[in-house]
């Protein structure tokens, strides 16, 4: 994420991305990335309201490239997602909230409980219950 210029999350026409807004818009305030998004539902219509990156048809290839383009080269398209960004920051509640987090993951340690037993011990219990979850990911879900 560090080294990200934007972020591009594209869908289909489907009932959820009509009606939510896709969890990683969150990251558009927490990493200061501009967002590439289809214009399906809320989360288009909130990227497009608070300015912070271009909306574009995934289905027309041109367009996407060039709202690509627009959200990760410098210039005056990228500078003014980011100024609205800015702008639009102090209403991320997460963002606020997750500071403490996003400072220890700066640290570089790994998560405490890692391969520990009880970890190790939780995961076979899931995967043995669910053993679907061992296999590929279905294609649609």
């Amino acid at each position: 994420m560090k080294a990200a210029r934007a972020l591009v999350f594209t869908g289909g026409r489907t009932a959820e991305n009509a009606t939510c807004h896709r969890l990683r818009l969150r990251d558009a305030a927490l990493y200061r990335l501009p967002v590439v998004v289809d214009p399906y539902g809320a989360s288009g219509d909130l990227v497009r309201a608070l300015g912070i990156g271009p909306v574009a048809d995934p289905d027309t290839p041109d367009a996407l490239a060039g709202a690509l383009l627009a959200a990760t080269a410098d210039g005056p398209p990228r500078t003014g997602y980011l100024t609205a960004l800015d702008r639009a920051a102090g209403r991320f509640t997460l963002e606020r909230t997750l500071r403490p987090l996003l400072a220890w993951l700066d640290t570089g340690h790994r998560a405490p409980d890692r391969n520990t037993p009880d970890l190790v011990r939780a995961v076979d219990g899931l995967l043995a219950a669910h053993p679907a979850l061992t296999g590929p990911a279905p294609r649609l879900i």
